[in-house]
């Protein structure tokens, strides 16, 4: 609930500076304790300050508003109590993470963080995410609603949450629990209220709590609960706002959680409360559909007022059953919030122990990852955080008797448990429709990059959910498959004055040959997108409107006959000045050559049609600039750097665009400081699930580069 303060400033209360470091005291212990100044307004009538603080010793979810009564600086605080040290960091008395003389050794440290959950230090992210998480801790650093109103609770939010405006402005949010849908006033939610049919989350109900027996309804036990609890499935394509709405909400309670508008690819699991009103939502835990990295939980949450009754560990426990069913191993995304990994850190404790105890401590990891579900590196942390664990010649040796086991669970004997009735789940598991049957579907890359070690990183961070494998081809590859398909075309080839001349060339080919999607190395996709070439055989976005075609996301079917006119485009222009690559070879290619096949010329606006249709059936979808890709024009440095914050945040709707082109350290020139060093090598990333003529060729016509 929020907090107001009490009391009055003197007339010689100093006012603070925005990162200045005080003593403040805290409004949920009234002790005084280090904290930055992050915000801060005056009002107009009385002149006082106020002041938006983050403890140092504390979550972010602690930073709230104080009054300038309860700020003063560090130094006048410690004079006036000798007996209460100002923590600077480490919490209340800590004295940091090894206190005296004992050596910080790298296990020691690392056992540390993992049990306080020390978030990595910004200069410890990869280089790639570091400016992003400093846009992200500027955009939400002042938490922008500062409570909810859910069904009859009334919850103080935690973090920042990308609301649009104009409610992303308002102190208090009033939430439908039913529908999640969300106003700025009181009335218009009864108004809403009294219009809405709905009374449970749209999708199926998976699972209900069994009732009391017959002859002690009062009974509450095991799987019994009171009220009566249900877990409903829905999907993220199917019921996208409510779904959206679900991000919005958690996000106030979350603060890492990476929030897009683009929810087809994930279930959400929602845990109720039942009564004679309804379905009240309790938390929720959300999967993809097609984990690559074999993640059983995306995403999860406990409501405030429901948290600390064994709900979090129920929807644990939840996600490792249905693991169960698909027959599969399972784990988190990382990274987990602090009270997440509080939670699966007691809830694999709990599951490992007993199953120990059950088969006398006579197990493998492999025996006990089996019959959890729990992946085993999982496992072999756990065992480790309880000391059962040995590593000896080179592999794990559980190190455990009955006595200790028995010892263990006593300490967790007390703790809530929620049992589930596995009669009572009724659910089979996601099996997602086997896409029409096409030549290829593959994401292939072509591009300079620094050094292989630096290609591959990238690829793997800006698209790693996709499955995708990397493969190196060097010109000399490249050639090869010239020699094969277009020999007539390899003395021009060779003759390229410029490196990026000779990739536009070898994409064009590639895509010629096998299909698929192209991707310059630093396109972010946001989900997988073969199925936007559903009902297509090419698929392009304009850049600049009347001049070109977006050359960094291609996608077409392979043996496309409008390449023919690239290649051709491309001999008709060798003679022209090699500084302008996006006429002879890049952007520009690609647009003069549909427009030749399709025998067709641009309006007076001199922009393409969406759709175009050749007489031989043939179809080439053209998205406008923004729309599928890239909202903006490579040049368009404002625009990039505008979408980019909104990325951080997750205000940007995703809904259709698939993919971003950050133009970071390529071959168009500086960006961020970084110029990449030429090589002579162009790159490609296929997908797994690429068919099997496919690879019979690659392994006919392809060689793989030196490492």
């Amino acid at each position: 609930m929020g907090r107001k303060d009490s009391g009055t400033a003197g007339p010689s209360q100093p006012a603070y500076e925005v990162n200045a470091r005080v003593s403040c005291k805290t409004t949920f212990d009234q002790q005084y304790h280090a904290a930055d100044i992050i915000d801060r307004k005056q009002d107009g009538k009385t002149g006082k300050w106020r002041y938006y603080v983050h403890y140092l010793e504390f979550d972010k979810r602690l930073d709230e508003w104080v009054g300038q009564e309860r700020v003063a600086s560090i130094a006048k605080v410690a004079s006036a109590d000798g007996l209460h040290r100002v923590a600077s960091g480490g919490g209340s008395g800590d004295l940091g993470p090894m206190a005296g003389d004992q050596k910080m050794t790298r296990r020691l440290k690392r056992q540390y963080t993992e049990i306080h959950h020390v978030p990595a230090a910004l200069e410890e992210l990869p280089p790639i995410d570091q400016h992003l998480e400093k846009e992200h801790q500027e955009k939400t650093k002042v938490k922008n609603i500062q409570t909810v109103e859910l069904g009859r609770h009334e919850m103080d939010t935690w973090y920042y949450s990308p609301y649009p405006e104009p409610h992303a402005s308002c102190q208090k949010l009033y939430i439908c629990e039913y529908t999640l849908k969300y106003f700025r006033k009181k009335k218009t939610l009864l108004r809403h209220l009294a219009k809405c049919q709905l009374r449970h989350p749209p999708g199926d109900e998976i699972y209900r709590s069994p009732p009391p027996p017959a002859n002690d309804p009062a009974y509450v036990g095991g799987a019994v609960t009171s009220p009566p609890i249900s877990m409903f499935e829905v999907d993220g394509k199917k019921s996208k706002v409510y779904c959206q709405n679900l991000c919005l909400l958690s996000k106030l309670f979350l603060d890492h959680k990476t929030l897009y508008y683009d929810v087809d690819p994930f279930l959400f699991y929602v845990l109720c409360e039942k009564d004679a009103q309804g379905y009240h939502i309790v938390g929720y835990f959300s999967k993809e559909k097609n984990s690559a990295e074999g993640n059983n939980l995306a995403c999860i949450l406990t409501l405030p007022p429901y948290q600390r009754k064994g709900y979090g560990r129920f929807l644990i426990a939840f996600s490792y059953e249905l693991s169960k069913k698909e027959g599969r191993v399972g784990s988190p995304e990382r990274p987990l919030s602090d009270l997440g990994a509080v939670s699966y850190r007691s809830y694999w404790t709990r599951e490992i122990l007993e199953v120990l105890r059950e088969h006398k401590a006579s197990l493998s990891i492999k025996d006990i990852s089996e019959r959890t579900a729990i992946r085993t590196d999982d496992v072999v942390k756990t065992l480790e955080s309880l000391s059962l664990i040995k590593y000896w010649k080179g592999d794990h040796i559980i190190s455990v008797t009955q006595k200790i086991v028995e010892e263990h669970l006593k300490t967790i004997a007390n703790q809530r448990n929620i049992e589930i009735d596995l009669n009572r789940l009724h659910w089979t598991p996601y099996r997602q429709e086997p896409p029409a049957k096409k030549p290829c579907h593959e994401a292939l890359r072509l591009v300079p990059a620094p050094s292989d070690l630096t290609a591959r990183e990238i690829m793997a961070q800006l698209s790693p959910r996709f499955g995708w494998q990397h493969k190196l081809w060097n010109l000399s590859a490249v050639e090869a498959l010239l020699e094969e398909h277009r020999p007539e075309f390899v003395p021009m080839f060779q003759g390229f004055p410029k490196l990026v001349q000779r990739i536009d060339a070898a994409k064009y080919l590639v895509l010629e040959v096998f299909g698929g999607f192209y991707l310059d190395t630093y396109v972010e996709c946001f989900r997988e997108p073969s199925d936007t070439l559903d009902g297509f055989d090419m698929i392009v976005q304009e850049d600049y409107p009347g001049a070109a075609v977006n050359s960094g996301l291609i996608a077409c079917m392979p043996k496309h006959p409008a390449w023919k006119h690239a290649f051709d485009l491309m001999v008709e222009r060798k003679d022209h000045d090699p500084k302008d690559t996006g006429f002879s070879t890049g952007p520009q290619i690609v647009r003069d050559m549909l427009l030749r096949w399709h025998n067709v010329t641009v309006g007076s606006n001199g922009l393409l049609p969406p759709l175009l249709k050749h007489p031989d059936g043939r179809i080439t979808r053209i998205y406008k600039l923004g729309t599928w890709c890239t909202p903006c024009g490579y040049a368009d440095n404002d625009c990039h750097e505008q979408f980019m914050l909104q990325r951080v945040v997750g205000s940007v709707n995703l809904t259709e665009m698939v993919a971003y082109h950050r133009f970071t350290a390529t071959w168009l020139g500086y960006r961020d400081g970084v110029r990449p060093q030429a090589k002579d090598t162009v790159r490609a990333m296929f997908c797994k699930e690429c068919t099997e003529e496919l690879k019979q060729c690659r392994a006919q016509q392809l060689t793989e580069a030196p490492s």
